[in-house]
């Protein structure tokens, strides 16, 4: 099995909370974890704690070393994209010595088919 699991693929209406579950079997050196998102046509960012333009977006929970947590609040289209988890030995999230899993999120409009006219 794999060493890092993480919730494979979410569909979400627009509006709704995206929750990501990652959890990590490497041991107790690998003590870090981090959480990356890569929307479509861009690079893989690193999330930084919430602050900034993620801060009431995006929140964090989980001891951080063996079970993370993250939520997307209130999701857009701009949202979707694949959000990757990795456990690391290092604070350094660029170490060789980490090991990731992805989970894909995709968002859609709350369009729903006009109701058709009672007769």
């Amino acid at each position: 099995g794999n060493d890092v699991t993480q919730t494979d693929i979410l569909w979400k209406n627009e509006g709704d909370n995206a929750t990501i579950h990652c959890s990590q079997t490497k041991g107790d050196l690998y003590f870090y974890m981090y959480w990356f998102r890569q929307l479509p046509g861009k690079t893989m960012e690193l999330f930084p704690y919430p602050e900034g333009d993620v801060k009431g977006k995006i929140s964090f929970a989980g001891d951080g070393s063996k079970y993370s947590k993250l939520t997307v609040s209130n999701v857009t289209l701009n949202d979707s994209g694949v959000y990757f988890c990795a456990a690391s030995r290092h604070s350094a999230a660029d170490s060789s010595q980490v090991n990731t899993e992805n989970s894909r999120l995709s968002v859609n409009t709350c369009s729903q088919p006009p109701s058709k006219p009672s007769l």
